[in-house]
């Protein structure tokens, strides 16, 4: 915008085309909301496209007075110059998946690598619905706000125009996300979550109905909790009857539920970002009594794949505890006193404890296959030499083993930061494979020199490939990964690390043994 207007200063069109760049800019940097701070990126491209009119209508009276040839010549530089960046990156996306070979495979309609995991680019894919027959009679019988119970609820509501239900019952969210009270109702055909959302109907695949409990199962098979209305081979739709809304019984003990009516109203809870920060607020949704807490410096909880149509603000966790910690199923509870790394409630997404023991567990530990023993730990300038033991008994659920150093958040428990989103600081080649086995060596960690070596009596010590840098002053965490591919399947912490502003370093390392239970299923952010 500068070079038109110093090219045409005095033009009446340039100097408003000017103005309204201006203005458009302007509204872009101002006009932002935190629950979505992105959401006027649009501005941004109307302030572009003016400066790109000005800059041309400025070039095109000076180009007038050129002789035609050199004309010509700047004519086609400003043209390269100006769709250049619309060409290259296309062209070398293009280039990247010729070299990678043409597959006429990748035309087949139907789920690809870009489906529901990968709605950011732009795309979703909708499952079709599987019974034109039960598709017609939900359009043309059922009420219009009738909500059905489907396992592939976007392709039931594309289908019959029935609204979905499978988000947040208090929260906007225009984008496609999972609530908890929908989880217990696809997974338990829970009543008090069924009821929560208000279902009528069950659209019941046989594939679905045989991964149920068998309590479900049995009110399924029940005609008076539920009129089956349409069979369509394995596909069918039940009408929920008054009588299954009325069933008194306890929740699951994995369900949501569960968490609702075990957490007292106006205890405290802390919501740790070492968990995705989608499943954290499945937590925040079923604690609605809680006094919910996070950090002071992330008083807001973003949720970038849900696009939250909200401001949720924990209240700021500063230095004292609280009654519970929400945090990831896949971390191993390492961090905390022995005699509180019992689960008081667990799923497949989170894991919630209570430190100061504030109720007992609502359901039994998960099985922990995977283990780590951690003993006779030193500290000797500025390095930790330890003993672990990593013992499987199943090899399932992971696809390799490194060590990492992560940030620890500012809570009292220096849970590790283990999104996506977060990298690590230092990385350390792995030594147990998956397969049932157990491993143990002599380390020696050296944050500041980046190393991690093996300690044998009969050889010279053995330094791990690594990368990273020296650590920043901080507190750090040394832990044991299990991988499931690319994706976490399990995160184990084995030292507390503290770097002072002066450099020295500091450690606590958490000796004794403690497990996991590897989850092959992909973290979500």
């Amino acid at each position: 915008m500068t070079a038109a207007i110093v090219l045409a200063r005095r033009d009446r069109l340039i100097l408003l085309l000017a103005a309204s760049f201006a203005v458009f800019l302007t509204a872009a940097l101002i006009l932002r909301y935190e629950a979505a701070p992105h959401d006027l990126g649009r501005f941004d491209g109307h302030a572009r496209n003016f400066a790109l009119l000005a800059l041309m209508l400025a070039l095109s009276t000076r180009l007038a007075g050129l002789r035609p040839r050199r004309r010509s010549v700047a004519a086609v530089l400003i043209v390269g110059l100006v769709i250049w960046p619309t060409i290259a990156i296309p062209a070398g996306k293009v280039g990247l998946a010729i070299g990678h070979g043409v597959q006429l495979a990748n035309a087949q309609p139907g789920p690809r690598e870009f489906g529901d995991f990968h709605w950011w680019r732009g795309r979703h894919v909708i499952t079709r619905f599987p019974s034109d027959q039960i598709a017609d009679w939900i359009h043309d019988r059922a009420r219009p706000d009738a909500r059905v119970l489907s396992p592939i609820p976007h392709a039931m509501t594309v289908t019959t125009g029935r609204p979905n239900a499978s988000g947040f019952t208090q929260f906007l969210h225009p984008r496609p996300a999972t609530g908890p009270e929908y989880l217990d109702s696809i997974r338990y055909l829970e009543p008090a979550a069924i009821q929560r959302l208000g279902f009528t109907y069950i659209h019941a695949p046989d594939s679905w109905i045989d991964s149920l409990p068998n309590r479900a199962k049995c009110w399924l098979a029940d005609p008076e909790l539920f009129e089956l209305l349409v069979r369509d081979g394995s596909q069918a739709l039940y009408r929920i009857g008054p009588g299954f809304l009325r069933l008194e019984v306890p929740p699951t003990p994995g369900a949501y539920e569960a968490l609702r009516e075990a957490v007292p109203d106006q205890s405290t809870v802390y919501l740790s970002h070492a968990n995705g920060s989608l499943n954290t607020f499945r937590a925040l949704a079923v604690l609605p009594q809680s006094e919910l807490m996070g950090l002071p410096d992330e008083a807001a909880l973003h949720i970038p794949n849900l696009h939250l149509q909200a401001d949720v603000r924990p209240t700021p966790l500063q230095n004292e505890s609280a009654d519970f910690v929400v945090t990831a199923a896949q971390l191993g509870p390492s961090m905390f006193q022995p005699g509180a790394r019992r689960p008081v409630f667990w799923n497949e997404e989170i894991a919630v404890y209570a430190p100061d023991g504030a109720i007992a567990a609502v359901r039994d530990p998960p099985a922990r296959p995977f283990t780590v023993h951690l003993r006779d730990a030193q500290a000797t300038d500025g390095r930790l030499a330890f003993t672990a033991t990593l013992a499987d008994t199943s090899g399932a659920g992971w696809t390799g083993q490194d060590w990492l150093v992560v940030p620890a958040d500012a809570s009292p428990w220096a849970l590790p930061r283990i999104r996506p989103t977060d990298p690590a600081a230092q990385w350390y080649a792995g030594q147990a494979s998956p397969r049932p086995g157990t491993v143990t060596h002599r380390y020696e960690f050296d944050p500041q020199s980046v190393t991690l070596r093996l300690r044998d009596e009969q050889r010279d010590a053995v330094h791990l490939d690594s990368s990273g840098e020296k650590l920043e002053p901080g507190v750090w965490i040394l832990a044991v990964r299990l991988r499931s591919a690319y994706q976490l399947a399990a995160f184990i912490p084995v030292a507390r690390v503290v770097v002072t502003e002066s450099g020295n370093v500091s450690y606590e390392a958490y000796e004794g043994e403690y497990g996991v239970k590897p989850s092959p299923r992909p973290s979500e952010p």
